[in-house]
């Protein structure tokens, strides 16, 4: 029933972590994003999307994929699900950011690879 009432009291819009954040503060990006993954509520073309996207990797191909649309319409959302997805995979996989650079995008990889992988 607690599940339920996660979902029915969820905020509609999830904001996006920066890469700064990412890189700053990758325990809580994690924790915040693995209960949104909790409450996730998958839509059907989705979850064909996800589906063939960790496949592809797997069978290491390299899908790509792009979610566009307006401010509002669960982007985030969906991004960790497949990010949630991905690492139940088993793959390693940076969660959703928003960047305005090359370089932080960089920064944010590097901060994510060094908290993911700590002893590498």
């Amino acid at each position: 029933m607690s599940s339920l009432l996660a979902i029915a009291t969820k905020a509609p819009i999830i904001p996006t972590f920066s890469a700064r954040a990412l890189r700053d503060t990758s325990a809580d990006v994690r924790d915040t994003y693995a209960w949104h993954a909790s409450t996730y509520v998958e839509q059907p073309a989705l979850a064909e999307l996800r589906q063939s996207f960790v496949e592809a990797v797997t069978q290491a191909k390299t899908p790509k994929a792009c979610l566009i649309a307006p401010f509002g319409y669960g982007k985030t959302a969906s991004a960790i699900g497949l990010w949630n997805a991905c690492a139940q995979a088993g793959l390693l996989v940076v969660p959703p950011i928003s960047c305005g650079s090359f370089t932080e995008l960089a920064g944010a990889i590097y901060g994510w690879l060094t908290f993911a992988l700590p002893d590498s």
